[in-house]
């Protein structure tokens, strides 16, 4: 938690993101201050497929959303959600 204004929380967010998280702090706390996924993938304006599949695996690699909350917000079935993910990055196992 940062407190003062959002130019100060941005610039400092920025410094923060270059350094790796303690997997000493609670998952929880590490997530608090992630984007809602409203802020993500909107509902309300329509994306192009490319726009959507990069937003999906931001949600889900960036800032820990599981692929079954993307795929229930995004409308979309959990397989396509993992399809989409897994074209992004072959590593990465369910």
């Amino acid at each position: 938690m940062l407190l003062g204004t959002d130019l100060f929380a941005e610039r400092f967010r920025a410094l923060l993101a270059r350094r790796a998280v303690s997997t000493e702090v609670p998952r929880a706390d590490r997530l608090a201050v992630r984007p809602s996924l409203d802020a993500l993938l909107p509902r309300a304006a329509p994306m192009r497929r490319a726009e959507r599949n990069a937003a999906i695996v931001e949600a889900c690699l960036t800032h820990g959303y599981s692929l079954a909350e993307v795929a229930r917000h995004a409308g979309l079935h959990y397989s396509t959600v993992t399809r989409i993910v897994q074209a992004a990055m072959p590593q990465f196992k369910t």
